[in-house]
């Protein structure tokens, strides 16, 4: 799993690094963050989930789904009530956006398992 983090989040941080070399006008910098990101997001990330075993079949990914958004834009809320409490607005307006964005998707992802004929907490409808 730590693993997996680490490939997951160099892939989006050598996204963003590409971005910004973009942004610099740093072609040949920009492709090799693209690379880089593309290795961990495409080959390394996807090995280590193997290893773990974290892919199953359609339904039982969308349940993991279903209870990463709803955990994660509940955390996120929290978050923005701190960052508020602190006086750090542009922080929880951050925190406030991603969390409705993960909602948004945890419903989604909930219409989907429905579309399958099943519950997120159950396995089939009746």
């Amino acid at each position: 799993m730590t693993a997996m983090n680490c490939d997951a989040m160099d892939a989006a941080k050598y996204s963003r690094f590409a971005a910004r070399a973009r942004m610099d006008e740093n072609w040949g910098l920009a492709r090799v963050f693209e690379e880089s990101a593309d290795i961990d997001r495409a080959e390394h990330f996807p090995s280590e989930a193997e290893l773990e075993g974290i892919i199953s079949d359609s339904p039982d990914n969308l349940r993991t789904a279903v209870d990463a958004e709803r955990t994660e834009a509940a955390m996120l809320s929290k978050f923005a009530e701190q960052a508020t409490a602190d006086g750090d607005l542009e922080a929880a307006s951050v925190f406030r956006k991603v969390s409705r964005d993960k909602t948004e998707r945890l419903g989604r992802f909930e219409a989907e398992l429905e579309e399958l004929g099943v519950h997120s907490d159950v396995r089939t409808l009746s």
